[in-house]
């Protein structure tokens, strides 16, 4: 009986901590090598909407979506598309931020043929105003941590 109970417990507490994690300020990303994408949705309506593509070849296509902060720090929503027919790993390397030297966490692995959405964040970082001269590589490996492919990557 005391199990159930502290059971029912742990699961109300852990519903909480995740409600309290669930909210974060969003702004959309406005500087950087943005391309112009027209999109067409079921209603056939054409709308523009404003990405940052950071890579777009024959291994990848990398788009920043928007700004975001959360309780982990501030950080850029980015879209990688997987277009080889192997898994991928795509990681952030000598990055800076306004001249200083700093160390995101992002490392987004994904199948072939597959997106997948993560975030570039910066854990010292707790206000989207401190995004800014945003320096550094991004790394395309293989499943086995090898490097493929390494492109520059700014957004101001």
């Amino acid at each position: 009986m005391h199990k159930k109970i502290l059971s029912l417990i742990s699961v109300g507490v852990l519903s909480m901590s995740l409600v309290a994690c669930s909210s974060g300020d969003t702004e959309k990303v406005d500087g950087g090598n943005a391309t112009a994408v027209e999109e067409k949705n079921d209603s056939n309506e054409e709308t523009k909407k404003e990405e940052i593509v950071l890579v777009d070849d024959e291994l990848a296509k990398i788009v920043v979506t928007e700004k975001k902060v959360d309780p982990f720090g501030a950080g850029y929503v980015v879209s990688v598309e997987n277009k080889t027919d192997k898994k991928i790993i795509v990681q952030t390397r000598d990055t800076s931020v306004d001249g200083t030297m700093e160390e995101p966490i992002f490392s987004p692995e994904v199948m072939p043929g597959k997106k997948a959405n993560d975030m570039i964040q910066f854990t010292n970082i707790t206000e989207l105003e401190g995004l800014k001269n945003v320096e550094g590589k991004l790394v395309v490996l293989d499943e086995n941590f090898t490097d493929i492919k390494s492109y520059d990557m700014t957004l101001e």
